[in-house]
């Protein structure tokens, strides 16, 4: 298999509590041990996002222009056994009278409160202090050089985080079948490499899997042995 290709192996220590809401039931909003690509390449400043809020995510837009530069990011996987935090929150009013209303809390009889789709109180499962992820970035090896940034920002609180970067080698592999433990994104992958059985992981924008066996060309990291399939590039939410 022909393929020129930078690879960078990159240890992801979170120093603040972090939060992604990847299930919500009632009022417990709990964070999956896992960290998405899209959320990475945004975090790493590969993908630029406007600080007005669109009426739509632009994913695509985005992500189309990573596609367009042969740039690659891998979700996350922890390193080890991943520790959890879970903190209370009550964002109710301490006013001397509130009243619950549809999807608001109204402070005042005499004027309408405005419906917003905020929680009020709750629990939140973040991914707790010094807890360890890595994951892999590609890029062309003759093509353009990429930041590396010491510490990023994650999470719906921009909770702070540490990347140390590692350049690694590797060499072109087939699986026939192989398990792959680390997390993937399965619609990133080339057609010719079949996904058998796995673990899904559900969250947004993209469902993930991790221990799936795969069958098809990529490949193999000497430093660790690690088997990945490639070319793997960003599907674009919201496109055919």
């Amino acid at each position: 298999m022909e393929v020129e290709v930078r690879c960078y192996l990159a240890r992801l220590q979170l120093h603040e509590n972090t939060f992604f809401a990847s299930r919500e039931i009632f009022d417990y909003y709990e964070t999956e041990p896992v960290i998405g690509n899209v959320a990475l390449a945004y975090a790493l400043g590969f993908c630029r996002s406007p600080y007005h809020q669109p009426p739509a995510p632009l994913y695509a837009r985005d992500l189309e222009q990573l596609n367009q530069r042969g740039i690659y990011v891998t979700p996350a996987t922890p390193a080890g056994r991943p520790a959890f935090a879970i903190q209370s929150f009550n964002a109710n009013s301490d006013s001397y009278w509130f009243q619950f209303r549809p999807n608001a809390v109204a402070v005042s009889q005499a004027q309408e409160a405005r419906a917003v789709n905020y929680p009020q109180h709750g629990r939140l499962k973040m991914l707790a202090v010094g807890s360890m992820f890595t994951f892999y970035v590609m890029l062309p090896a003759r093509g353009e050089e990429i930041s590396r940034p010491g510490y990023v920002r994650l999470g719906k609180f921009n909770s702070k985080a540490r990347v140390q970067w590692r350049e690694i080698t590797w060499e072109p592999a087939a699986a026939s079948p192989e398990k792959v433990a680390r997390v993937l994104s399965p619609l990133d992958f080339p057609e010719n490499v079949t996904l058998g059985a796995c673990d899904i992981v559900h969250i947004r924008p993209a469902v993930l899997v991790k221990n799936a066996r795969l069958t098809g060309p990529g490949l193999r990291v000497r430093e660790t042995g690690e088997f990945l399939p490639w070319p793997m590039r960003f599907a674009l939410p919201g496109k055919e």
